[in-house]
């Protein structure tokens, strides 16, 4: 019944190993790298929205490779949050954090739908306890 599972997986033993060693590294950086992101944010992000607009000390130049660098960079982190829903990791609260940084029309309503709708804010808040750092502040429903 499983035969041709088997012979899939010794077929392209390497594809696996790949996926396996990818799983790793997504878990790895779920570990340690998310902690670091969230305790480093305000304690009011979610109920005020990140502040837009390019620093007066950055060249106009710099400032549209940083947008570009930031977008791609959220968008890298949704992807893998999508595969650790199925994978090891914390799948939603990296999707989170890659909506977060990417910026879109809605991103503040998208981002307080989903703080209302799951365990992330929740998990975001011990992680910051654990931290010493205050609790976010959660914003109000529309």
């Amino acid at each position: 019944m499983f035969t041709w599972i088997k012979h899939w997986i010794k077929t392209h033993a390497l594809l696996v190993f790949g996926a396996g060693i990818f799983s790793l590294v997504l878990l790895a950086f779920s570990v340690f790298m998310l902690p670091v992101l969230i305790v480093n944010l305000p304690v009011d992000y979610f109920k005020n929205g990140k502040k837009t607009g390019r620093p007066g000390w950055m060249h106009p130049a710099v400032y549209v490779g940083y947008v570009i660098a930031k977008n791609i960079l959220g968008v890298v982190l949704v992807l893998f949050g999508i595969i650790m829903l199925a994978l090891p990791g914390q799948g939603i609260v990296t999707i989170l954090l890659g909506l977060m940084i990417i910026d879109f029309p809605g991103e503040h309503r998208l981002l307080k739908y989903i703080l209302h709708k799951t365990r992330a804010f929740k998990a975001m808040n011990w992680l910051r306890r654990k931290k010493n750092k205050p609790p976010f502040e959660l914003p109000g429903a529309d």
